[in-house]
């Protein structure tokens, strides 16, 4: 998103005088209508979005940073950075050139990289000289890539080089400067990316930032299926964005650049092309010591207006990236951020079971098991005539309402002493009854010719080896001789 740790948010003066105006302005324009956002549906979703993959935990944009983000740290998406290279492959990295976060003019990096005297700006370079390069040789736990100082410790540094074995699961390849094509090929399916294509003002006409749309345009569409409404595609400058959407107009996910971002603050200005999610810095100093809150402000307007966009915060220059900040966007209705920690966003997240991009609570304990719950069904018998002497048919079921299976289910009828000689029934095994299942029941009552007649009331009794018992009742009426039958209640 930013520029660097120290240097991430750097706008020109004339943000300073539209987000001044935009405080005395009453925005009133027109709401737009659209399908519905995937990136604000659910409405509750707040994304943990791993800056470079969270630069302060694993070497910045580098595929190891990338996929331990999201299968070790806790994130649900990541952002990445994007230049294109004199060979046109799109590649990964937060600044255009390599000498802040690689091996760049060490005696020990490769030719042409031991010397200084090589341009160290990503487009002025080919894949396979930039794959030369070690992407984790500055990177240390806890500070990063910049403010490099040789004590420190450098866990990762050699192994893109192949001088240090990698750590299980990965490979060399993980820790060099990876391209775009790499990250969605090894990354799972559907992965949420957010990828920024840089703006820079040493890139005359913008050639090389219109070139990285395009490509990306081109990544994309060949993908299986065609689009990819999962890659959400940013860039401060406004010919970037353009150049996409006029590259792959079908794709929706695109967040507002900073002049359109301007022109819709100020003047209540419609996106153009149409954008799903705004990306503001946590804040914005108007003048010295003069700060707005930049999320919200944008959200005022935004609800005024009645437009969904999503809204994804990064932390400008001097903010503490802290619980208190996280609580304060998570209030405030946002959509996510862009932590340099992703570990400590998530830890967060969890502990306040704030909804993940399904609207799930994260990390809300389970219910406390209930077990087995059997309940009875109605209990009855085929209408018309029994003769006695004939066989009499009851059936039922039983149903189990808990969250655990009813093992070794039986039915019996409780025939009274005294009836035994009229009637006989033998018990059924029904077996297992699964959490939420029914099962059905018949049992077979058979009668004297001589013995059984009038009405007998019997019992009806479910038992399990967990389940406890149910009970029921039945009415069977008799009678020996030709006319009126039995029925059940």
């Amino acid at each position: 998103m930013g520029e660097k740790v120290t240097q991430r948010f750097a706008p020109p003066r004339a943000l300073t005088v539209v987000l001044a105006a935009a405080f005395a302005v009453a925005l009133v324009a027109p709401a737009t209508g659209s399908a519905a956002n995937p990136w604000t549906t659910p409405s509750n979703q707040f994304l943990d979005m791993a800056h470079q993959g969270g630069e302060l935990e694993a070497p910045g944009n580098t595929l190891y940073a990338f996929k331990t983000a999201l299968e070790d740290r806790g994130a649900d998406a990541v952002e990445m950075d994007a230049y294109i290279t004199s060979d046109g492959e799109l590649v990964v990295n937060h600044d255009r050139t390599v000498n802040d976060t690689t091996d760049y003019g060490e005696a020990t990096a490769a030719p042409p990289w031991d010397n200084v005297a090589t341009s160290n700006q990503i487009w002025d370079h080919t894949l396979a000289e930039l794959k030369l390069l070690d992407a984790a040789y500055k990177f240390s736990p806890g500070k990063g890539e910049y403010g490099y100082t040789p004590s420190d410790p450098h866990p990762f540094r050699g192994i893109a080089t192949g001088d240090v074995p990698p750590p299980d699961g990965y490979t060399a390849n993980d820790f060099r400067i990876p391209t775009f094509q790499e990250v969605i090929d090894e990354l799972p399916p559907g992965t949420k990316i957010n990828i920024d294509i840089k703006d820079q003002s040493q890139d005359v006409g913008h050639v090389h930032g219109i070139a990285a749309a395009q490509e990306l345009a081109a990544i994309l569409q060949a993908q299986p299926g065609g689009d990819n409404e999962n890659v959400m595609v940013a860039s401060f400058g406004s010919e970037q964005i353009e150049a996409f959407h006029n590259a792959m107009p079908e794709h929706d996910s695109i967040s507002g650049s900073l002049d359109a971002t301007n022109d819709y603050a100020l003047g209540g200005q419609p996106f153009d092309p149409p954008i799903q999610a705004m990306q503001p810095p946590d804040k914005y100093e108007l003048s010295p010591g003069v700060f707005i809150d930049t999320p919200e402000f944008l959200k005022g307007i935004m609800d005024t207006n009645g437009d969904d966009y999503a809204i994804h915060v990064w932390g400008a220059d001097g903010t503490d990236e802290n619980d208190a900040l996280y609580a304060r966007l998570v209030d405030a209705g946002m959509q996510g951020f862009f932590p340099q920690d992703s570990t400590e966003l998530a830890t967060f997240l969890c502990a306040n079971h704030v909804p993940d991009a399904t609207g799930t609570p994260r990390c809300t304990p389970p219910a406390e098991p209930v077990g087995p719950i059997g309940s009875l069904g109605k209990v009855s018998t085929k209408k018309g005539k029994i003769k006695a002497g004939k066989k009499a048919k009851v059936s039922g079921s039983v149903t189990n309402g808990g969250d655990q299976a009813m093992t070794n289910v039986r039915v019996c009828l409780d025939i009274p002493k005294k009836v035994r000689k009229a009637l006989k029934a033998k018990c059924v095994t029904v077996g297992d009854v699964a959490p939420g299942a029914t099962a059905e029941f018949t049992i077979t009552v058979k009668s004297k010719k001589k013995k059984a007649k009038g009405k007998y009331k019997l019992g009806v009794e479910v038992t399990s080896d967990n389940g406890g018992m149910q009970t029921g009742a039945v009415v069977l009426k008799y009678k020996a001789k030709q006319g009126k039958t039995g029925s059940a209640k």
